[in-house]
């Protein structure tokens, strides 16, 4: 599996910290948003500590176990957060998480990022949703059911939890998929926020089908690229936007 990741914007710093660390058998990819005074701070943090409390915590490729080490590594991360020297008050971090092991694939998210698979049926492109994102669509026709929580600032003043941080609100519970990984499934992709905000899973999938077999590199700037033109056609400004393509196969 070959991966990469592009990021595009004005923040400084960058709210969006992402890694890749593989361990053994395993494999993992992710994406930290951050958001407030302190969301780079946040990202930055998680995206040291959770990968490493994960490994420590993966003892057995039983997917059950590996599902409850997950959540078990983000509750940590949270306890592990609230001692740390970050204010965050008002401040906090989605988080989204892959994690390879053999053919399996699970995917643990909070907040506003998502992951879909590029699958292949039948010479037909198709989506694989892995998770279902906190994230409010610019397209008019978002369904209201991907529209449940807004981030950051109004996700505060909700007293809502859009992830880590925010120490009024209640602990964090990552949503759990897993997924075994087929020879139709050729790709993933995962966004923050302001990719999803202007495109749909299928769009964004159709897209990068498109320009197989470039390099993941390549695909996430063409990605972004598509992203950023859109928001000007809305009139609107993004801040920054994230994305991470994983290739399947050798």
């Amino acid at each position: 599996m070959s991966a990469a990741v592009s990021q595009a914007g004005k923040l400084t710093p960058t709210q969006t910290a992402c890694f890749d660390r593989t361990h053994g058998r395993c494999h993992l990819l992710g994406v930290c948003d951050g958001y407030g005074p302190n969301g780079f701070l946040v990202s930055a943090f998680l995206s040291i500590k959770l990968p490493a409390v994960l490994f420590r915590k993966v003892a057995s490729v039983d997917i059950e176990s590996v599902k409850a080490a997950l959540k078990a590594a983000y509750r940590d991360c949270e306890e592990l957060l609230e001692g740390a020297e970050v204010d965050i008050s008002k401040s906090g971090c989605g988080c989204l998480t892959l994690l390879f092991i053999n053919s399996t694939l699970l995917c643990a998210n909070i907040g506003t990022s998502r992951a879909v698979i590029g699958r292949l049926i039948h010479s037909t492109w198709a989506v694989y949703q892995l998770s279902w994102d906190t994230a409010s669509s610019c397209l008019p026709s978002a369904p209201s059911n991907i529209r449940r929580l807004k981030r950051g600032k109004l996700a505060m003043e909700e007293g809502k939890k859009a992830g880590f941080g925010m120490s009024q609100a209640s602990s964090v519970q990552p949503d759990i998929e897993a997924v075994e990984i087929g020879a139709g499934d050729r790709f993933v992709i995962i966004g923050t926020q302001e990719l999803w905000q202007v495109m749909t899973s299928w769009e964004a999938v159709q897209l990068v089908a498109g320009l197989l077999p470039h390099k993941p590199t390549s695909l996430c700037e063409s990605l972004i690229t598509e992203a950023q033109k859109r928001w000007e056609e809305i009139g609107g400004c993004v801040a920054e936007i994230t994305v991470i393509i994983a290739l399947f196969g050798p």
